[in-house]
């Protein structure tokens, strides 16, 4: 590994144990969260692929992939949500410090910890609709009618193993968050990216 790479490692590592801690726990999730953007980078590529296969089908021998168009549309947001809890580890999720920067440093801990819990509590609850609506699809044996009926149980399934991650990251940044308050430390600035 070179010397950019590892740099580039070793700050990445530091800005995890920046959000969430460190410990067995956090490094379970930080690695069950690269795998869960993994697979889903996976499912984008093939996804991606999908369409040029179409085509080029369509060109050659005068016809497309049977219900192409349908299993990007039922894939598509399975892959979505098993990528947030890594996007929200790596820092890609969109973030918005201009205020708490301005702040003095408990008041911006004070305001990111309510943030991070508010946050929480609303994917607590969108995992809880979407896990109810999985198992409904599922013991329903929901399916997409297109031109070939295409499974929606994986990407419900997929839906909510992203979600229920996306939760964990969440809850271990607000847990962070409120140390930050209790041990009176100084607040963490933001990166704001291209900004003054």
């Amino acid at each position: 590994m070179t010397d950019t790479a590892n740099h580039l490692d070793t700050s990445s590592e530091e800005e995890v144990r920046r959000l969430i801690g460190s410990g067995k726990p956090q490094t379970a999730l930080r690695r069950t969260a690269l795998v869960a953007g993994g697979i889903a980078g996976a499912i984008f590529l093939l996804l991606l692929g999908l369409p040029i296969v179409d085509i080029t089908a369509r060109y050659f021998q005068g016809r497309g992939v049977p219900g192409g168009l349908d299993i990007i549309e039922v894939a598509l947001p399975g892959a979505v949500f098993l990528a947030m809890g890594s996007a929200e580890l790596s820092g890609t999720h969109v973030r918005t410090p201009l205020i708490t920067n301005r702040l003095p440093d408990q008041v911006a801990n004070v305001c990111r910890a309510i943030a991070q819990t508010i946050a929480a509590l609303f994917i607590a609850w969108m995992t809880y609709a979407s896990t109810l609506k999985a198992f409904d699809s599922i013991l329903g044996q929901e399916h997409r009618f297109a031109l070939i009926n295409i499974p929606v149980r994986p990407g419900r399934a997929a839906m909510v193993l992203g979600l229920l991650l996306f939760l964990a990251v969440l809850i271990a940044e607000a847990v962070r968050s409120w140390r930050r308050v209790v041990r009176r430390e100084t607040a963490v600035e933001q990166e704001m990216e291209g900004l003054p």
